[in-house]
């Protein structure tokens, strides 16, 4: 082992969501910490990328919530807007050979959803409105009963939903997931769609004005102090069940507790020495697969009654969803440019990732003016990301696992804490809830001698 380079308190491995969130409650709480992060850049998948210097490119996450209250405390604390006057995008989803706006006349009309789909869904609502308390609290482990090791898919034909997931619940997991029901567990995707389709006003979409990489810019630089970047982790130092620090590039760093705030197989793979129960958990953990397409434009190419589009599976068709980011994030381009975004999910990725560049844009514009012919041909820039994992997924169970891992301390290794999508309730605020919650535990960790 080399020689000891450093020493701190608390070393946070990941610069994404849950990495800074931890990092950064841990800096305002006067604990002393290093975040390493492997790419030359902060923010994971929730970054953002200025192209030309006045386009600000979202890499990953391009929305919050007005549910997401983790999130929206952050923005405020941080300094970056979310304004109220924020445009509502026009969502419309692919059915029965159209595009149809999702607004109260097309659904009443069932060119949204069948009568079926519709009356499972006052079904579902009424029964799951009976637990709004739960739903509404912080803490998911009073739904912990859901998490069954049922799929979405079999929840939906357990509960006579099936119609409703297949006219809506299969384009929304898609959407919001980029990946299918069958490979979501019950309980994530019973929160999505109570988010999605039975919080009415409550949910409504929200931007920062140069979209969610401002964020992800604000919180970076709020841990810059405390930041090495390109610094890959190669082994977390686990001995006799205690951690002692971290195998990095430049050396042995000491550490009294460590938070990994990497993926599940990444984390996998830098801890070798975890007990066989923690890894055996990790490793049930999936993510979606994501190929990500943006284009700068003249213009808004899109009608506006079509500023995002969600498909369901299509034969022949590779897109899961395409918008334009400026209905959101005003500022995210110039005037009169516009942004359009595209995703390929799941087996559609795996296809779009084998790509050439070249061959992946002329595909994905032409799928686009399938449905939006003002889409140019020829573009101001593209920029492409392949997201082998995009999204942690909850499959059925697992989220239970992850709560008893946290609950009971991790039992085997002391000084070691976890934080990522999959801790929580995946997305971008459960990972920053996670980032919280890992921080929390180390600082009582350290007060309680552990250090």
């Amino acid at each position: 082992m080399a020689i000891v380079t450093d020493v701190k308190k608390v070393i946070v491995i990941g610069g994404g969501a849950a990495g800074l969130a931890a990092a950064w409650t841990l800096r305002r709480r006067g604990i002393d910490v290093a975040l390493l992060e492997a790419a030359d850049h902060a923010g994971g998948r929730m970054a953002g990328e200025v192209v030309d210097g006045c386009f600000h490119v979202d890499v990953g996450a391009q929305i919050f919530s007005t549910t997401h209250l983790i999130t929206l405390r952050m923005c405020r604390e941080l300094g970056v807007e979310l304004p109220d006057s924020t445009a509502r995008a026009a969502v419309s989803i692919y059915r029965k050979g159209r595009l149809h706006e999702v607004n109260l006349r097309n659904v009443l009309s069932c060119k949204v959803a069948s009568p079926k789909a519709l009356w499972q869904a006052f079904k579902l609502a009424r029964m799951l409105r009976r637990r709004r308390e739960d739903f509404l609290a912080d803490d998911y482990a009073r739904l912990l009963d859901l998490d069954t090791r049922e799929s979405l898919d079999d929840y939906g034909r357990t509960h006579d939903a099936g119609e409703l997931l297949k006219d809506l619940g299969e384009i929304l997991t898609i959407s919001l997931t980029l990946s299918p029901p069958e490979r979501i567990g019950a309980l994530y995707g019973v929160l999505i769609l109570w988010k999605s389709l039975f919080t009415g006003s409550a949910n409504r979409p929200l931007a920062p004005q140069r979209g969610v990489g401002a964020f992800a810019r604000a919180l970076a630089g709020a841990c810059a102090d405390d930041t090495r970047l390109a610094t890959p982790v190669e082994r977390v130092v686990v001995e006799d069940g205690v951690t002692k620090g971290v195998v990095a590039k430049d050396g042995f760093l000491e550490a009294d507790a460590v938070i990994c705030a990497t993926t599940a197989p990444d984390a996998l793979r830098i801890i070798p020495d975890l007990p066989d129960a923690i890894r055996h958990s990790l490793g049930k953990i999936t993510y979606s697969r994501c190929c990500h397409v943006v284009f700068g434009v003249d213009g808004h190419p899109l009608p506006r009654r079509h500023s995002i589009v969600m498909f369901p599976r299509i034969p022949g068709y590779s897109l899961a969803v395409y918008c334009d980011s400026t209905v959101m994030a005003p500022l995210s381009a110039p005037p009169g440019k516009g942004l359009i975004h595209a995703f390929g999910v799941d087996d559609d990725s795996d296809e779009l990732f084998a790509l050439s560049d070249d061959e992946l844009e002329r595909r994905v514009i032409a799928e686009i003016r399938t449905f939006a012919p003002a889409m140019p041909e020829e573009t101001l820039f593209r920029r492409i990301y392949r997201w082998k994992e995009a999204v942690a997924l909850a499959p059925g169970g697992t989220m239970t696992e992850m709560y008893e891992l946290r609950r009971q301390r991790y039992p085997g290794v002391r000084g070691l804490f976890l934080a990522g999508g999959y801790m929580d309730v995946p997305g971008v605020n459960g990972a920053l809830s996670s980032g919280i919650n890992a921080a929390g535990d180390a600082e009582r960790f350290l007060t309680e001698g552990g250090g």
